[in-house]
Protein backbone atom coordinates (compact mmCIF):
# COMPACT_ATOMS: atom_id res chain seq x y z
CA UNK A 1 0.00 0.00 0.00
CA UNK A 2 1.33 3.47 -0.82
CA UNK A 3 0.46 6.07 1.58
CA UNK A 4 -0.37 10.04 0.24
CA UNK A 5 -0.37 12.98 2.69
CA UNK A 6 -2.25 16.17 1.84
CA UNK A 7 -2.74 18.99 0.52
CA UNK A 8 -6.53 19.22 -0.29
CA UNK A 9 -5.44 19.02 -4.79
CA UNK A 10 -3.13 16.32 -3.52
CA UNK A 11 -5.93 14.50 -2.49
CA UNK A 12 -8.36 15.57 -5.37
CA UNK A 13 -6.17 14.09 -7.59
CA UNK A 14 -5.04 10.70 -6.00
CA UNK A 15 -8.95 9.82 -5.16
CA UNK A 16 -9.60 8.84 -8.81
CA UNK A 17 -6.89 6.17 -8.13
CA UNK A 18 -7.22 5.00 -4.55
CA UNK A 19 -9.64 1.71 -3.16
CA UNK A 20 -9.21 2.33 0.25
CA UNK A 21 -9.25 5.39 2.79
CA UNK A 22 -7.39 5.48 6.00
CA UNK A 23 -8.94 8.69 8.16
CA UNK A 24 -8.39 10.23 10.92
CA UNK A 25 -11.88 12.55 11.75
CA UNK A 26 -11.14 14.76 14.67
CA UNK A 27 -13.90 16.00 16.24
CA UNK A 28 -13.47 19.96 16.64
CA UNK A 29 -13.89 22.59 13.99
CA UNK A 30 -10.64 24.20 13.00
CA UNK A 31 -10.21 27.32 11.09
CA UNK A 32 -8.17 26.55 7.46
CA UNK A 33 -8.28 26.57 4.10
CA UNK A 34 -7.39 23.25 3.42
CA UNK A 35 -10.06 19.96 3.75
CA UNK A 36 -10.75 17.10 2.49
CA UNK A 37 -12.75 16.44 -0.71
CA UNK A 38 -16.24 15.04 0.54
CA UNK A 39 -16.37 11.96 -0.36
CA UNK A 40 -19.58 10.58 -2.60
CA UNK A 41 -21.50 7.95 -0.85
CA UNK A 42 -22.47 6.10 -4.01
CA UNK A 43 -18.96 5.73 -4.52
CA UNK A 44 -17.62 4.97 -0.90
CA UNK A 45 -18.54 3.30 2.84
CA UNK A 46 -17.24 3.03 5.92
CA UNK A 47 -15.39 -0.79 6.38
CA UNK A 48 -14.36 0.32 9.92
CA UNK A 49 -14.74 2.56 12.33
CA UNK A 50 -12.93 2.96 15.82
CA UNK A 51 -14.36 4.27 19.14
CA UNK A 52 -14.51 7.94 19.31
CA UNK A 53 -10.77 8.83 21.60
CA UNK A 54 -10.94 10.99 23.74
CA UNK A 55 -8.91 13.94 23.97
CA UNK A 56 -5.96 13.61 26.64
CA UNK A 57 -2.46 14.81 27.55
CA UNK A 58 -0.79 13.35 24.02
CA UNK A 59 -4.32 14.40 21.60
CA UNK A 60 -5.33 17.78 22.00
CA UNK A 61 -9.05 16.63 20.37
CA UNK A 62 -11.34 13.38 20.27
CA UNK A 63 -11.35 11.47 17.33
CA UNK A 64 -12.18 8.61 15.21
CA UNK A 65 -9.93 6.68 12.96
CA UNK A 66 -11.96 5.71 9.91
CA UNK A 67 -11.48 3.27 6.82
CA UNK A 68 -13.46 3.74 3.82
CA UNK A 69 -13.93 1.27 1.07
CA UNK A 70 -14.43 2.17 -2.67
CA UNK A 71 -17.66 0.16 -3.96
CA UNK A 72 -16.89 -2.46 -6.58
CA UNK A 73 -19.42 -1.75 -9.44
CA UNK A 74 -19.65 -3.90 -12.53
CA UNK A 75 -18.29 -2.80 -15.68
CA UNK A 76 -21.20 -1.55 -18.37
CA UNK A 77 -19.61 -2.40 -21.22
CA UNK A 78 -20.85 -5.42 -23.54
CA UNK A 79 -18.68 -8.21 -24.88
CA UNK A 80 -18.93 -6.87 -28.46
CA UNK A 81 -17.47 -3.48 -27.19
CA UNK A 82 -14.44 -5.13 -25.35
CA UNK A 83 -13.81 -6.54 -28.54
CA UNK A 84 -13.29 -3.15 -30.67
CA UNK A 85 -11.31 -1.76 -27.88
CA UNK A 86 -8.58 -4.98 -28.56
CA UNK A 87 -9.52 -6.93 -25.88
CA UNK A 88 -8.50 -10.44 -26.62
CA UNK A 89 -11.33 -12.53 -27.14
Amino acid sequence: EAFIIGGGQIYRQALPLVDRIYMTLVHAHIDGDTLFPELDANTWYVAEQSAAYPADQKNQYAHTFLIYQRRVTQPTADVDSARTVGYPT
